[in-house]
């Protein structure tokens, strides 16, 4: 009967440092802008808007063949908004398998 959407548009740019054939580390700067919680139904009223934040990224990706990896990342993010005391916190680990063609 209610529902809450966080939308948000992330533009990244990584460098890597190729170790061998099989691992890589990245590292580099995420923008986010339009950042906003919305809601509605039985949640409405918690709608909140984000100023634009620059955080920073670490991955590193590990190739079991030159076209598939396993990558691990790490994001280290805080939002503000000017309804909301303090920083929001919002770091996220994440863990993806890549095919490459």
């Amino acid at each position: 009967n209610g529902n809450i959407k966080f939308q948000r548009f992330p533009i990244e740019l990584l460098a890597y440092y190729h170790f061998n054939e099989q691992f890589r580390l990245g590292g580099g700067v995420r923008y986010v802008s339009s950042a906003k919680l919305s809601s509605g139904g039985v949640a409405s009223g918690l709608d909140v808007e984000f100023d634009n934040t620059t955080s920073g990224v670490v991955e590193g990706e590990y190739f079991f063949t030159p076209q598939i990896g396993m990558k691990l990342r790490y994001v280290k993010e805080s939002f503000k908004a000017a309804r909301v005391r303090g920083d929001i916190k919002a770091d996220h680990v994440g863990i993806s398998a890549n095919y490459y063609f």
